[in-house]
């Protein structure tokens, strides 16, 4: 529980690792990444309320990583390297029939925008950003650069109203030192940079 009170309880079973990755936006299933020795990492998914052993949602000769559910839960986002590189996919929720590729030039790590109209994700030191529309088919827009950082980690979160990420960024000079940075009105400097007709 969230409050401290109760007992931890176990989840899942099994000898393999097992991480917990996000959950539904409903909340009543989670996707986890499970790593074996004969494929990799693979996506799974379990519902805690209901049967606990987890259940396959992705399992390929590549190691697929990184799940996150979309705002609507009628997504999934991940990352893959059967291109032979990092790549950042959708697939439908829970049918995982058909994929769509989002990134272009490698992507790791991605991230929805809460409004559900975007998704982030990490291409070398680049902050990207891909326009999704799901209304009837889903349509992808280009990726575009946000910003360029070098990250510490691929581990980052956008805030509720979609307009500030929290990152923890690599100091050059002292490389083991963290630096907790807010970026704030992101969009503002963007359409600064990139002026759009509307």
């Amino acid at each position: 529980m969230a409050d401290g009170s109760g007992d931890a309880e176990q989840l899942t079973m099994g000898q393999n690792t097992q991480l917990p990755f996000s959950w539904s936006p409903d909340g009543r299933t989670l996707a986890l990444v499970e790593r074996t020795r004969a494929a990799g990492l693979d996506i799974n998914v379990i519902s805690p309320d209901g049967e606990r052993n987890p259940r396959p949602f992705l399992q390929t000769p590549f190691n697929e990583d990184n799940p996150v559910f979309s705002p609507d839960g009628r997504w999934l986002a991940y990352q893959s390297d059967e291109s032979g590189h990092y790549e950042v996919y959708l697939r439908p929720f829970p049918s995982a029939e058909g994929k769509r590729q989002v990134s272009t030039g490698g992507g790791i790590a991605p991230v929805w925008n809460p409004s559900g109209d975007e998704l982030f994700y990490i291409s070398d030191d680049k902050m990207m950003a891909v326009d999704v529309r799901m209304e009837g088919v889903l349509e992808l827009g280009e990726p575009r650069v946000l910003f360029e950082q070098t990250l510490a980690t691929a581990n980052y979160d956008v805030t509720p109203d979609g307009q500030r990420f929290v990152l923890i960024l690599s100091s050059e000079s002292e490389p083991a030192k963290l630096d907790l940075i807010l970026v704030q009105n992101w969009t503002e400097e963007l359409t600064k940079l990139v002026p759009t007709d509307n």
